[in-house]
């Protein structure tokens, strides 16, 4: 999905181009709007945007300034001009940068269409030429030095002594990081592996990610990665201080700009790694920067977010740590386990009962503990074996997510350490058996319960905010999504499309407010966020084939006549 920003300071062009684009079938895009190229500034400060459709001519900021803020922002992003026929100095100069076009504005709607699709062309080749699954594998065959990755490790563990951290320890593993300044803490998982997959496939996927990491930040910052524990990517990241970019006016980084910009880009390396590999890739971003010396405490804060995102089954949320407690209310507990010993098996069985996937737990398990060789065999060795992995397997797995409590609900937990003294076989299955289904059913009920929980947020913003931005990118920074995903995930859990029901809503309360003789069409049109009331109009009749005129005559015809 491609974003496109309509700005102009005539709100009847910019409400006209974006119902055009709106309602072409064609393509599949994420609208914003803005008046001024003031207020798209903002907008391109903490949004990733694919296309500009902009007038040239607007008071503030015009076009060729807007243009220069782009390029700065988004260099990768395309701009399309409005422009009257008496502007082409305007132009000469805006055709000297990479990326622009032009359309006159006396064109009709089937050229604006035209070149929409031919700039959605341009930047989809673009993308196929970038080849990271190559590069992935070229890396791969490239191990990480040794020393340097020790050296990391230990500062993600907090084993590293101040003097080991100073920079001429740094130089000596060739790291980019200035040790008297301090770094942003990034963390990357995977949020699904299939249960077949080998340990080199894992490594491309986590190759891959990197991969598109750098391609797409390296202009603007120094970082070090490393895979932790063969689970979690981890970057310290530094930015360029000598840049401009993120001062403020005082002259002091604007660490809160910086931020937002990490947080856009990872949309954007998301939706890449999602198309290039295959794989939905988390994400946990440090809200503040620390010194070197004081990793190992956010790290510890980071991982535990990252245990939080697993709860919901969300592909590709964003997530950092002053927001995740509001959102996420499940305690955390240390989810990094050695499963090496376990069989690819007993890792389906874990995910089954974290999917909530019922059935298929239930299937699996009774073909690895309920065949009739193990039923029937006497074997005392043969059998503690089996229940050694057994009470691994979920004494592991219900501590890592503490479902002690909710499980005692159902079922007596003393039972899994004494259900082997009966010394037979069938009780212990039958235990074990009854505690995954039992599993299954709270982690089903509870990402039912989450998102319920995100949909009626979403509801509640859509219906506080009619008057304002309802694009995909601003719902997304309510729930913490990725737009994309965002877009997904709803269509997935209601059934229909976010953007039928802003306007089912838009229509009701347009409905509601006409009712009103006090107010005035155009102002009945901007509290359901429309800047021009004929645009307003024509999404009225699309709805109910009468004006919202009409309507309005309608109600009062219906109150004289009572």
């Amino acid at each position: 999905m491609y974003r496109i920003l309509i700005v102009d300071d005539e709100p009847i062009v910019v409400e006209g181009i974006y119902q055009l684009l709106k309602e072409n079938k064609e393509f599949n895009l994420d609208l914003c709007k803005a008046y001024s190229g003031i207020e798209a500034l903002e907008i391109l400060k903490s949004t990733k945007v694919d296309i500009v459709l902009t007038d040239i001519r607007m008071p503030g900021l015009n076009g060729l300034q807007l243009l220069e803020k782009i390029m700065e922002y988004w260099p990768a992003c395309r701009v399309i001009f409005l422009t009257g026929y008496d502007e082409f100095d305007y132009i000469y100069t805006a055709m000297s940068k990479p990326g622009v076009r032009y359309l006159l504005k006396t064109e009709g709607d089937e050229v604006i269409l035209k070149e929409i699709k031919a700039t959605l062309e341009e930047l989809q080749e673009e993308e196929e030429r970038k080849d990271f699954i190559n590069k992935a594998k070229k890396q791969i065959s490239e191990a990480v030095p040794l020393l340097k990755k020790d050296f990391i490790h230990g500062l993600l563990e907090g084993k590293q002594s101040i003097l080991e951290i100073q920079q001429e320890y740094i130089k000596e593993f060739n790291m980019d990081l200035d040790y008297e300044k301090p770094v942003l803490l990034m963390l990357g998982q995977v949020d699904f592996w299939e249960g077949n997959q080998s340990y080199f496939e894992r490594a491309e996927i986590f190759c891959t990610v990197q991969d598109v990491f750098h391609s797409t930040l390296y202009h603007f910052l120094f970082y070090e990665e490393i895979v932790y524990e063969n689970t979690l990517l981890v970057w310290l990241i530094q930015p360029d201080f000598s840049k401009p970019r993120f001062h403020a006016k005082d002259g002091e980084f604007d660490w809160k700009s910086f931020v937002s910009f990490m947080k856009a880009n990872v949309e954007s390396i998301q939706n890449t790694v999602k198309d290039v590999a295959g794989a939905s890739v988390s994400f946990a971003v440090g809200v503040q920067p620390v010194f070197l010396e004081e990793v190992s405490t956010e790290f510890i804060a980071l991982r535990k977010l990252m245990s939080k995102v697993t709860v919901l089954g969300h592909e590709m949320m964003i997530v950092d740590e002053h927001i995740a407690d509001e959102l996420l209310q499940i305690p955390w507990q240390d989810n990094t386990t050695d499963y090496i010993r376990f069989s690819k098996q007993l890792e389906m069985l874990e995910l089954y009962m974290e999917r909530g996937s019922e059935k298929e737990f239930e299937e699996l398990f009774q073909e690895l503990f309920c065949t009739e060789e193990q039923m029937h065999r006497n074997s005392f060795l043969f059998n503690i074996r089996n229940y050694s992995v057994l009470l691994s397997l979920f004494l592991s797995y219900i501590n890592r997510q503490d479902l002690g409590e909710e499980i005692g609900k159902y079922m007596d937990m003393n039972q899994m350490t004494t259900v082997w003294e009966s010394g037979k076989w069938q009780d212990t299955v039958d235990y074990f058996l009854q505690l995954g289904t039992t599993i299954c059913k709270i982690k089903k009920e509870q990402k039912t319960s989450e998102v319920d929980f995100v949909i009626e947020r979403i509801h509640t913003f859509i219906h506080q905010n009619l008057d304002k931005d309802l694009s995909l990118a601003k719902i997304a920074e309510v729930v913490y999504f990725n737009p994309s995903y965002l877009s997904r995930f709803y269509k997935q859990e209601t059934g229909r499309n976010i953007s039928d029901y802003i306007n089912e809503i838009k229509f009701e309360k347009a409905k509601e407010l006409l009712a009103d003789p006090g107010l005035k069409i155009h102002e009945v049109a901007m509290k359901v966020g429309f800047a021009s009331s004929s645009y307003f109009t024509l999404f009225f009749k699309r709805m109910l084939q009468m004006t919202p005129q009409e309507y309005r005559d309608c109600i009062i015809d219906r109150f004289a006549d009572a």
